[in-house]
């Protein structure tokens, strides 16, 4: 998936979070929900950071990371992220602050939702640090070959005409951000 398909499947979740914060009384005030929003959206895109080193070894390094994958840094394990959610939580929790422990669990639901999206099709490690193999639910196979260079913007559209438009997880990007379109223009 890529960045509208995880930035409103962050926002889904973090509705979907605060939603049951309010069914458990737990009120948010209005000048929090957009803070908390605001970090439910980043989070779900928040393990793609590591794009930034994927692309700066692609583009600096003297032999590219072909076979390589962004999906392979520590910031693509859920560990990683569930252990900074738990953290938050615990600091949320220790403090007594409804705030902290809302956004632990924004943290935990947007950096969760991304993995799922990316489990379809790419495959995440999973059972990290043990292992760095990474699973899915169907592995795309097709790899068409890619002219323009890594990190331009012709080498992204030569991916979306040739790679992205063609996967399950393009049809299922469409649908969450239409679902996210739909909630928020419904919430507000």
């Amino acid at each position: 998936m890529i960045f509208p398909g995880h930035i409103a499947g962050g926002y889904l979740v973090t509705k979907l979070v605060i939603a049951v914060a309010s069914a458990h009384r737990l009120a948010v005030p209005a000048d929090q929900a957009s803070t908390l929003i605001a970090t439910g959206i980043i989070a779900g895109y928040l393990p793609d950071i590591d794009m930034v080193f994927y692309l700066l070894r692609s583009r600096f390094s003297t032999v590219p990371p072909k076979n390589q994958s962004h999906r392979n840094y520590i910031t693509h394990a859920p560990l990683f992220w569930f252990a900074i959610s738990f953290f938050v939580l615990g600091v949320g929790w220790i403090g007594s602050s409804a705030f902290t422990t809302l956004l632990g669990w924004i943290l935990f639901a947007g950096t969760g939702s991304h993995f799922l999206f990316d489990s379809i099709e790419y495959g995440i490690m999973w059972l990290w640090p043990f292992s760095t193999r990474r699973f899915a639910f169907r592995k795309y196979l097709y790899q068409p070959e890619i002219i323009a260079p890594t990190g331009t913007i012709a080498h992204y559209l030569e991916e979306f005409t040739k790679v992205w438009n063609k996967r399950v997880t393009f049809v299922l990007e469409v649908l969450v951000v239409i679902a996210a379109l739909l909630v928020f223009f419904h919430s507000n």
